[in-house]
C-alpha cells in the first residue's frame, strides 16, 4: 500500500510517440498536494528538465520532503 499520494495536476501535449495520446508535462512549476502522515501539505512543484527530481514547496516557502515508502 501507497504511504503517501502526490497529486500533480498538469497540461497535456500530444504524444510524439503515438499521436492518439497524450503525455503530461512535468517541467516547469505547477501546484501539488503531498497526502502524507495523515495531513495534506500544498504547495508549488518545479522541475527544470524531464530527467531531474521535482522540488516540492509549501505554501509557506518550506520544503515538502517525501518520506520513505511507497508513493502513489
Amino acid at each position: 500500500p501507497a504511504t503517501k499520494v502526490v497529486v500533480l495536476p498538469c497540461q497535456h501535449t500530444q504524444s510524439p510517440a503515438e499521436p492518439r495520446s497524450s503525455v503530461p508535462v512535468t517541467v516547469g512549476s505547477g501546484r501539488v498536494v503531498v497526502y502524507s502522515g495523515g495531513m495534506a501539505h500544498a504547495g508549488t512543484w518545479f522541475r527544470a528538465l524531464d530527467t531531474d527530481p521535482w522540488t516540492f514547496v509549501a505554501d509557506d516557502g518550506t520544503p515538502i520532503y517525501l518520506t520513505p515508502g511507497t508513493t502513489f
